[in-house]
């Protein structure tokens, strides 16, 4: 991807965010939860709750875990014409 901007006429910059984005997910966790408990059917929360936990990166999840330990990584990208 930098080859490519860099050869459009871009400058960019790119940081990883993964520690900001774990913290928000530890923070909005208790949110996240209240949401699924009262928007998903119950049939749902019944059998699909790990699914629903790691699809919003819940605290305790597979996803939160691999955000956490750096399995998994997010970025933030700006790109400015040079």
């Amino acid at each position: 991807m930098a080859r490519e901007l860099t050869a459009a006429g871009f400058r960019f910059e790119l940081r990883e965010i993964t520690p900001h984005v774990v913290e928000a997910c530890r923070a909005d966790s208790p949110r996240r939860r209240a949401v699924i408990a009262a928007s998903a059917p119950l049939p749902a929360r019944l059998f699909l709750r790990r699914e629903l936990a790691n699809y919003a990166a819940i605290e305790g999840s597979e996803k939160f875990h691999h955000f956490e330990s750096g399995q998994r990584r997010y970025h933030l990208t700006a790109a400015r014409p040079a």
